[in-house]
This record gives C-alpha cells, structure tokens and sequence, in this order.
C-alpha cells in the first residue's frame, strides 16, 4: 500500500512498463526517444490491473500521453485499462507489447483510442520497440541484443546495467533513479552497489541452475524437466533459459511447489521446436493452454496430481516427436 500511494511527478505524459530485464530496458530506450520525462511506473509481471489502478497514475491531472511497454493483459486487467482510458482523452496512447494478445483486447484498445503495437513474433518487446523506432541507435541495438544473449557473452558497460537490472526488478520505484544515467547515455555511471546485488542474483540463479534437474531424451529432441520454489517465479525463464543453453537441450518444462500450473519454454535462440503446434496437441487432451509468448506457454492439466500431471504431459510431448 505505501508503494500505491508514492507519488510521481507530475507531468502530461507517463511511461509504463513491466519489471523485468526486457521493461527496464525497454524502458531506457524509449524514455531517451521522450526525453525529458519524468513520469514512469513499473508493474510486477502480471499485474497490469494493479498498476492501473494505483493513485499515483489515476490521479495525475494533466496526464494526455501514455504510453505502455510490455504489459501483459489478461481478462481481469482490462476493467481497470478501460477505467483509465475513459476517464482521459489523450492526445496519444501507445500500447506495445510482444505478447500474445487478446484479438478483444487489442479491439477494446483500440476503440478507446490506442495504438497498439503487438507483434509476437518478436522475443521480447524491447526487441519490438527497437524496431519500431525510426530513429534507433547503438545503445538500443546494445540492450537488445545483450538482453538475448547469456550474461557471461555480455561486454562493458552492458554486462553492469544487466546487473543492475536485476537488482532493481523487485524495487518498482527505485528502477527510474536506478536507469536515468542509462537513459542520459552517461554509461559508465551505473550505481556500483546495485551491480554488485545484481551480480550476487545472477550468481544465486546460476547456482539454482545447476540443480538435479531431469533429462528426457525423445528421439533426437532433449528437454529438462525443472522443478522451482515459488521464491523463484520471477527467475524461472532466467533459470531455465540457463539450463537449456548449458545442456544443450530443446524445451523446458518448468512447474512449481505450489502451483497447479507448467511451464513449456523454448530457449529464444531455437527455431527448431514449433512451441505453439505442440501446445495445440496438449490442449487436444484437456489440457487447458495459454499462449504467453513466442517462446512460453503455460499449461493448467486437469489432475490434481502434480506428478501424474507432469508425467502425463511428458508422454503426450514425447508422442508428439516420436
């Protein structure tokens, strides 16, 4: 609650954004092309209604330009969207997002006003937002591609503002202090403190990597199957995309201690695996399936049973590719 009702300052335009390495940098590169703002926000993953809904956006009163990078959108999110849009007229709203969205959603979206940029056959939306700018430069072509490669590949001063990234995705309202020299192209002057967090997380997920994670082998295809605290839900991509790269293999399948839920994720840099053919043969099995992204896609089985749940859709993936 003392997070809702911090202020920011006031101003007619607002960046949104989600919290993870793709927003905040995303966010960087956008908040140069809008300079000076001073206005941004920063959901969780996942809480795009939330963020709607706080007083520090509701309540600006010369807010006439918005403009929303990453924001997943679900069912339940869109009331308070809509609350938001109807209330404002904007001069101009910006939607974009690598996502797969709702074909309603973006209806919705865009009968109230906004351009929507959703192309899902990008790997993250800062990807997206690069290509979308007329005028993109060295330091979002830098981000970008840092973003899609492992963090041991990564040089200086990218591989700091990785760390920093890091550090700052559970901090929503330390991340614009954290990235304004980024967004200055004041490179080098990254907070030191907040690298070393950050490179103490990387350590701590590649520590977590190196679990007894298990390994299926269906004809020429590998997957590991990796079992996650849910301390770790905001990890599990950067967890899992580690594993994959370092084994060598095809898919992940990431469930949770305490969640009726799996994870199918495809490491970004493999074409090979057609992720959503295969998650229309799971669905074919009463498995309900949503399309996150291009390369992730939770699935809901219908049994109680985590492990019946897991070794089933084990088989079903492996009857695919036989």
């Amino acid at each position: 609650m003392t997070q809702a009702l911090m202020p920011i300052e006031n101003d007619d335009r607002a960046l949104l954004a989600v919290a993870t390495l793709d927003g905040i940098a995303g966010a960087a590169i956008w908040a140069r092309r809008l300079s000076p703002l001073k206005s941004f926000l920063f959901a969780a993953e996942g809480k795009t209604g939330d963020l709607f809904q706080i007083p520090a956006l509701t309540n600006l009163p010369d807010l006439r330009q918005l403009y929303c990078l990453g924001l997943s959108l679900t069912d339940d999110d869109l009331p308070a969207v809509l609350n938001v849009l109807e209330k404002r007229r904007f001069s101009e709203a910006i939607w974009l997002d690598h996502h797969v969205m709702n074909p309603q959603h973006v209806a919705e979206l865009s009968a109230h006003g906004v351009q929507v940029i959703n192309k899902y056959t990008f790997d993250r939306s800062c990807d997206l937002l690069a290509a979308s700018l007329e005028d993109a430069d060295d330091l979002s072509d830098n981000l970008c591609r840092f973003l899609g490669e492992s963090f041991e590949n990564a040089d200086e001063p990218w591989l700091s503002w990785l760390y920093v990234f890091l550090a700052v995705r559970d901090d929503l309202f330390t991340i614009r202090h954290a990235i304004q020299p980024l967004i200055e192209n004041r490179l080098e002057a990254y907070d030191p403190a907040l690298r070393q967090a950050g490179e103490k997380e990387w350590e701590n997920i590649t520590h977590l990597a190196k679990g007894n994670f298990h390994d299926v082998q269906v004809g020429e295809r590998r997957f590991a199957v990796l079992g996650l605290a849910s301390s770790q839900r905001n990890n599990y991509r950067l967890i899992a995309d580690h594993v994959m790269l370092q084994r060598d293999v095809d898919l992940g399948l990431v469930f949770f201690d305490d969640l009726n839920r799996l994870v199918l994720r495809r490491p970004p840099t493999r074409d090979g695996i057609d992720l959503w053919a295969l998650a229309e043969k799971l669905e074919a099995h009463t498995i309900n399936v949503f399309l996150y992204d291009r390369n992730t896609v939770f699935l809901e089985p219908p049994q109680d049973d985590k492990l019946q749940a897991i070794e089933e859709t084990l088989d079903l993936i492996s009857s695919f590719y036989s």
